[in-house]
């Protein structure tokens, strides 16, 4: 109980350090969306958090705006993922604005990951426990390699993440996430850098 005290303290002031420090990545990625596709750069969804209570999560715009906002995932080689989201879905900054939603005390920096209202339904008792702390923005699922599968096929690691929640578990996660977000930034750039080497070559 004081851990989960101290984790809220925690993730308002890392989330605001974050948000601060990354505010100009935000302000540049939603020129390029908007300048690609048009308004809006950010896309809000439903989505359901601690105790079954639905809050709206913030993403910046990866898909076509005429795309359902609750259409399933898309895969890879979805051709209503646009030139700048492929960019931010694989190198993940278009969780960026879930910081906000850390500020707002709906989610985490690190927990299970927030549900649809609709696939949330469809969840039983045991599955339900997932929803006894707050969504995160990462955590165990993510961190798995099995993120193109739905979440609740891999519903094991959030009830193992509510069952054994500590400080050395949230520290561990954060450092393994931290390492593939930079990771995944970079290979991303080495991508775009061999595509506009080859255009002059």
């Amino acid at each position: 109980m004081k851990y989960i005290k101290i984790k809220n303290y925690l993730d308002f002031l890392i989330a605001l350090l974050l948000a601060s420090a990354t505010l100009p990545i935000l302000a540049i990625f939603a020129l390029i969306i908007i300048i690609e596709d048009g308004p809006p750069f950010i896309i809000k969804q439903a989505r359901i958090g601690k105790d079954r209570k639905t809050f709206i999560l913030y993403k910046l715009r990866t898909m076509k705006k005429d795309i359902h906002l609750y259409a399933p995932k898309p895969v890879a080689e979805d051709k209503n993922i646009t030139i700048s989201g492929r960019f931010l879905r694989n190198s993940g900054l278009d969780e960026l604005p879930q910081l906000f939603n850390v500020l707002k005390n709906e989610m985490s920096l690190i927990g299970p990951r927030p549900e649809m209202p609709f696939l949330a339904k469809e969840f039983k008792e045991a599955e339900s426990k997932r929803f006894a702390v707050r969504p995160g923005i990462t955590g165990l699922w993510q961190l798995s390699g099995k993120t193109n599968q739905p979440i609740r096929e891999n519903i094991h690691y959030d009830l193992y993440y509510v069952e054994h929640s500590s400080f050395l578990l949230d520290l561990n996660i954060l450092l393994k996430s931290i390492h593939f977000f930079i990771r995944n930034i970079f290979f991303e750039v080495l991508i775009i850098f061999k595509i506009a080497l080859s255009l002059y070559v």
